[in-house]
């Protein structure tokens, strides 16, 4: 038998970069809730089973003992709120992110035309609110690539006219 012996560098250990992942509701009792809860806890599964580190991951969900780790401890950080959701842009991914280390924010709940469910009808999320948090979080970060995941309905309505995320250094899906 004949064997080749190679010897070459390996690459780096990858950069982690940010990644925020929302739950919304639109009721208390929802028959599409128990979807959205499994879904996003994929989603944190997935991060995390690529190596981002816990801190690297911000998981809002008004189940707070969604385990998307499979530990038995829960990876929930808070429920979400508009206030949770600037904070975790402007001020938690800066800590995280740089040009080569990107955020990817993954939303999922029920949604009407700009408006993304947190907890109810009175509580959700307009894309002209996290447009302005990305704004200021680009600002003190420059070339940040964002990766945005909108699953609800209407979230087309996100892209469109004034109050749209799609941007340069942005990808809207």
């Amino acid at each position: 038998a004949q064997y080749q012996f190679a010897v070459r560098e390996l690459d780096p250990a990858p950069e982690y970069g940010a990644a925020l992942i929302i739950g919304g509701r639109l009721r208390a009792r929802d028959s599409v809730q128990r979807n959205i809860d499994q879904v996003t806890n994929n989603v944190y599964k997935l991060f995390y089973t690529l190596g981002y580190p816990r801190n690297n991951i911000r998981y809002l969900s008004n189940n707070l003992t969604l385990d998307g780790t499979g530990d038995g401890v829960g990876d929930v950080y808070k429920a979400p709120t508009q206030e949770e959701i600037r904070l975790a842009v402007t001020q938690w991914a800066k800590t995280i992110v740089t040009a080569q280390k990107s955020l990817t924010i993954y939303l999922m709940s029920h949604g009407d035309y700009d408006k993304f469910y947190l907890d109810g009808t009175a509580n959700y999320l307009d894309p002209a609110d996290l447009n302005q948090w990305l704004n200021e979080l680009e600002s003190a970060v420059p070339n940040l690539q964002i990766n945005i995941i909108v699953e609800s309905c209407f979230s087309g309505s996100f892209i469109d006219f004034a109050k749209s995320l799609s941007k340069p250094g942005r990808i809207v899906i």
